[in-house]
């Protein structure tokens, strides 16, 4: 014999009574005892009203514009053309297929050379390379410019219009991620925008909350390939692609947080094969990744 409903039960129930989810044995269990104790019935009244009290302060979700306007298009379609052709099939279905498939050959297929040896190993300097404030750090140090190394190299392309890339936060603090995310940042990514820090301006500075100007100086040897919009930690934010005397560099600039401002110092580390540096420049966080050693993008990055 199950044991009765009391006011324990009501309350050690309560979500899976308001929300109808009780065994229809259980529910009929629990409307006995309310119908009978009026303390379970204010209980469970009370609860009803705050939880549709939260419902209504809440914004409701809604699905982007252009996805409810893209599924508007495809059911239109649908009705217009009840039966459409083979072709049709291969565009709606086929052609994403093998367009995925192309970009995911694109983002594994290494762009350049190996790494050379002396970018693998260690630095050593004789003094300061930059007059500014610099601090070299391992890669167990690293974690301040982590989270945006995992963004690929940007190569020269045809723009093209696609959704911005969403970059994941790595775990910080384990070799084998960190290297990982250096192998990442040194294969090739499509740029949007190729061209000049002017083009660049003119087509991406609607995208983005802030002027985009180059991270790297204009100086000989440096080349600006172009640039695409990238999602950082929830943030919009802008990667231009450079080549430093066949070198490849990728700049990564967001509006810089509270905390990116307490440090706004150039800091250069190494990030297994590659080396990143950090700075803020008019409210604005550049994280560079380059496939230099520490102490020459110490120097590219120095005033």
């Amino acid at each position: 014999m199950r044991p009765a409903m009391d006011c324990a039960a009501i309350r050690r129930y309560l979500d899976l009574l308001i929300d109808d989810e009780l065994d229809p044995r259980d529910r009929l269990d629990a409307d006995a005892h309310m119908d009978a104790c009026a303390a379970c019935r204010a209980l469970v009244r009370r609860e009803e009203e705050l939880r549709q009290l939260l419902r209504s302060r809440l914004d409701v979700p809604a699905a982007p514009a252009r996805l409810r306007g893209a599924i508007l298009a495809a059911l239109d379609a649908e009705v217009q053309s009840s039966r459409p052709s083979l072709w049709d099939r291969f565009i709606e279905f086929g052609a994403p297929a093998l367009l995925t498939a192309a970009i995911a050959t694109v983002i594994v297929w290494p762009f350049g050379a190996p790494v050379s040896a002396d970018a693998q190993s260690p630095v050593t300097t004789a003094g300061p390379v930059a007059s500014r404030s610099i601090a070299t750090e391992t890669s167990a140090s690293a974690g301040s410019v982590a989270s945006s190394s995992e963004v690929a190299l940007a190569s020269h392309a045809t723009p093209v219009n696609r959704p911005a890339i969403s970059v994941p936060r790595p775990v910080v603090g384990v070799a084998s991620d960190r290297r990982s995310i250096t192998m990442a940042s040194l294969r090739s990514l499509p740029v949007d925008v190729p061209g000049s820090e002017t083009e660049i301006q003119a087509y991406l500075g609607t995208e983005v909350p802030f002027e985009i100007r180059s991270s790297l100086p204009d100086v000989s040897g440096v080349q600006l390939l172009g640039a695409r919009v990238v999602e950082v930690d929830g943030r919009t934010g802008v990667l231009l692609a450079y080549e430093v005397e066949g070198r490849r560099v990728a700049a990564i600039q967001t509006m810089a947080t509270s905390d990116d401002k307490d440090s706004p110092e150039l800091v250069v580390a190494r990030e297994g094969v590659a080396s990143t540096g950090r700075f803020v420049r008019d409210d604005i966080l550049h994280t560079v990744i380059a496939d230099l050693d520490p102490a020459a993008l110490a120097r590219l990055l120095g005033p």
